[in-house]
């Protein structure tokens, strides 16, 4: 009764101002296909801003919120629907996305429609063919690697490994004739990237084919240097001579560094003879050098210079030929990385 009395005798209150029903999941979708925009890429992130907080987050927890999803008021069937990416309009925003992705690429027509069927298939069958194009992929790679020519030496890459070897083994800086020069003369041609595979690091059968044509060339420099000191012995050349010949055909030039190392391997020579031990008696020699010098530079060049004066009073000493001071430039760039 105090119900029906208080209904009687309160005026009759004004309908709020009707607004428009907030805009449904389906309403946002179907606007955004309508659209004719670049930035289809970016729909999911879009979609998500315009919706309620939570909407699409399955792990957050709404028991709190009592109100019902607006998908469920728009009267869908199930309310995990509302919560889920597998819908036919974001089905078709994706293929919308990957269509757009695949003309951008510019694939052949029988490629998009390759395409257009995968988008279709469901995940079970997107998956197996993703895999199937894989092994087909994997096919095709060693079918190319097994009718690959095997690595080879090209006259360029020969003609490189032949100029560094000698440049080495006439260097100032060699500390060593027997040891580690194949290390040396590789890490140069890396560093200076001539002629060099790119590949080189990758493929190790390509590595020790370089590293033997390293060594084949660093052996045939030093049978050759080795030779040419006897002959110059037997023809009482001067130093200078010596190394006119040593240097032939080579981008090296005569100085005075190159004369005072000739000048040590023409004495170790003279005194052991041109036996299997001749280098192996050379390393000795500039480590007794290195040890009075107490392994400083200058100390070096010093002991050098000396039995430079000797070799030169000792062969042709009328030759009074004014050595260079300097070596080329090409020989301060392989000192310099030693």
């Amino acid at each position: 009764m105090s119900s029906a009395t208080s209904n009687t005798s309160s005026p009759a209150t004004p309908l709020p101002t009707q607004v428009a029903p907030p805009k449904t999941y389906d309403d946002l979708l179907d606007e955004f296909l309508e659209e004719d925009s670049d930035d289809v890429e970016d729909v999911f992130g879009c979609v998500e801003a315009d919706l309620a907080p939570g909407f699409l987050n399955s792990d957050q927890d709404n028991s709190a919120n009592t109100a019902s999803p607006p998908a469920v008021q728009a009267g869908l069937e199930n309310a995990s629907d509302a919560y889920s990416l597998n819908t036919p309009q974001i089905q078709r925003v994706t293929r919308v996305s990957v269509d757009r992705a695949a003309r951008r690429a510019k694939l052949q027509p029988y490629q998009l429609a390759e395409v257009d069927t995968f988008m279709k298939a469901a995940m079970s069958t997107q998956l197996g063919l993703v895999f199937v194009d894989i092994q087909a992929m994997r096919n095709e790679v060693n079918r190319v690697l097994i009718h690959q020519p095997r690595f080879t030496v090209d006259e360029a890459l020969h003609k490189t490994i032949s100029a560094y070897s000698l440049g080495v083994l006439l260097s100032e800086k060699l500390r060593e004739y027997k040891r580690s020069s194949i290390d040396i003369v590789l890490a140069i041609i890396r560093n200076n990237n001539a002629n060099i595979p790119s590949n080189l690091d990758q493929d190790p059968y390509a590595l020790s084919i370089v590293k033997a044509a390293i060594s084949e060339a660093l052996t045939q420099a030093r049978s050759r240097i080795k030779k040419l000191i006897g002959k110059s012995i037997d023809d009482n050349l001067s130093i200078y001579q010596l190394s006119s010949k040593v240097i032939e055909g080579s981008q090296c030039t005569v100085s005075v560094p190159l004369c005072a190392r000739l000048a040590v391997l023409r004495n170790v020579y003279s005194k052991s003879g041109s036996g299997l031990s001749y280098w192996n008696d050379v390393d000795s020699c500039l480590a007794r050098c290195r040890e009075k010098a107490k392994d400083n530079a200058d100390g070096i060049r010093k002991i050098l210079a000396k039995m430079l004066k000797l070799d030169r009073s000792t062969y042709n000493y009328t030759d009074k030929t004014t050595i260079p001071k300097h070596v080329s430039v090409f020989q301060q760039a392989i000192d310099d990385s030693l």
